[in-house]
């Protein structure tokens, strides 16, 4: 299984498994919600790998 499509499947147990089954959530937010929780993830990673190099290249503005 690749990294995302790990990362999608856990995002999904986590965060639409707990909703109530008549919440109306809509799928257009729940895109927007995985959206930027992996936008977040991927520059937290991105600045710890160049970190070690004295460098931050991101930041994350929600």
């Amino acid at each position: 299984m690749s990294p995302t499509t790990e990362f999608f499947e856990n995002w999904l147990q986590e965060n639409v498994a707990k909703l109530p089954a008549e919440s109306g959530v809509s799928i257009a937010v729940l895109a927007q919600e995985f959206e930027q929780e992996a936008v977040r993830v991927c520059v937290h990673e991105l600045n710890r790998y160049t970190r070690g190099r004295g460098r931050t290249v991101l930041h994350f503005v929600p």
